[in-house]
């Protein structure tokens, strides 16, 4: 009897025991707030800058022509190629061109001994004259006849000079240092009888010009800024940067050389030239290319670009506010510096935004912020992008941050 009475106890006492088990198992443990990486802006001040569009156009170009008739004899240069001031590049045929110097010095010598002639002639009169045995008119006469044959060898030197210059006109020689184009008219052809020949084309490289045209807009912003750095407000020598199509960033730095004295009010712009250093041959006229234009000094709020979001309501950030729930902040976000976004409104340097781990993110959850500071590569980054071109980057400011903050989703 005893034995069934402690064999019902210990079944009741192991039944007991299953059922506190189900009833703990089933009660529900939320799990910890998602880890997620925060960041406060960065103010700096950085250079507002703005792009625009531009084509280069050769410092000179000169139609080589031929500026007198004849058939060409040579060609001495290579099509495509650098060639130096001063070097022979056409022949026309000289023959009768030196035969028409010739000529002219024959007709020169011819003169100049009329003029001894007609002087000599004239002292016989005048010495007769003082003798009585010549009237006035006869020396007057003389006289006109000496001034005539004067005029004459005046005539003919001049005759002999434009022989000259017709004979050097059949050697064409290279203007300035530049690239030379393919000859448009062969060897043996007939060149310069009816109109000037155009024989080839040379471009001056180097430097090399970039014309873009900067709106009404950006140039009032420009001044402004300029007055109230205490600048006179002159746009020629302002540092400009540019890029190729397939270039990245601005690799090459430049000046602005001269702005138009007008605004188009048909378009509402106006044209600027810049002028590029041009040695390697980098840039060929004719290119469209990007033209970055420093505008001034601005203060600017800065954040990691992927931080950024966007929805039908525009752009907006994720902040963690002081009790670590997460809100969504509209913003009106400025130019991209480097991998740094200028935030004009909606932010202060007291929000710490969300820079990484946005998917776990959610507005009105708790997260777990792991606060971290913008990297000091970013900020270097923006530092350097920011500079006008002919000026280095600042150093990154002491109390950067070591680690750069991590990008991405997760």
């Amino acid at each position: 009897m005893r034995y069934l009475m402690g064999l019902t106890l210990a079944a009741a006492l192991a039944a007991g025991a299953l059922s506190g088990c189900r009833k703990q198992s089933s009660q529900y443990a939320p799990p910890p707030p998602p880890k997620v990486t925060v960041c406060q802006p960065a103010s700096r001040q950085v250079t507002d800058y703005a792009d625009y569009t531009g084509n280069t156009s050769a410092l000179e170009t000169v139609d080589l022509r031929a500026r007198v008739g004849g058939y060409l004899t040579s060609v001495n240069y290579k099509a495509g190629t650098v060639v130096k001031k001063g070097d022979l590049l056409f022949v026309i045929d000289p023959q009768p061109y030196e035969l028409a110097v010739q000529q002219a010095q024959a007709e020169l010598d011819a003169r100049m001994a009329q003029v001894t002639l007609q002087e000599a002639t004239l002292k016989q009169y005048l010495d007769a004259r003082s003798k009585n045995a010549a009237t006035e008119f006869e020396v007057l006469t003389a006289t006109g006849n000496r001034d005539a044959a004067r005029a004459a060898v005046l005539a003919g030197k001049a005759n002999l000079e434009q022989a000259k210059l017709n004979l050097g006109y059949t050697h064409v020689y290279a203007p300035f240092d530049g690239l030379i184009n393919r000859t448009q008219v062969d060897v043996g052809n007939l060149v310069g009888v009816s109109s000037p020949t155009v024989l080839a084309t040379i471009l001056r490289f180097d430097p090399i010009y970039v014309y873009f045209s900067v709106s009404e807009h950006d140039l009032l912003d420009y001044m402004r800024v300029a007055r109230a750095g205490g600048a006179s407000g002159k746009a020629a020598g302002l540092p400009i940067s540019l890029g190729l199509g397939d270039e990245d960033g601005f690799p090459h730095e430049g000046a602005v050389d001269s702005v138009e004295n007008r605004l188009d009010s048909n378009t509402g712009t106006i044209t600027v030239r810049g002028i590029f250093p041009n040695s390697d041959r980098a840039l060929l006229s004719g290119l469209f290319v990007r033209v970055r234009l420093p505008l001034g000094k601005v203060e600017a709020m800065l954040i990691p670009d992927v931080a950024l979001c966007s929805d039908q309501g525009g752009q907006f950030v994720l902040v963690v506010n002081d009790k670590n729930v997460v809100e969504i902040r509209r913003v009106v976000i400025g130019k991209l510096y480097g991998g740094l976004r200028n935030i004009v409104h909606g932010l202060t340097d007291k929000d710490w935004v969300v820079i990484n781990g946005l998917q776990r993110a959610r507005p009105g959850n708790a997260v777990n912020p792991d606060r971290q500071a913008i990297g000091a590569a970013l900020v270097a980054e923006v530092e350097s992008a920011s500079q006008p071109a002919s000026q280095p980057a600042s150093q990154p400011a002491a109390d950067s941050a070591t680690a750069p903050a991590q990008q991405g989703g997760d």
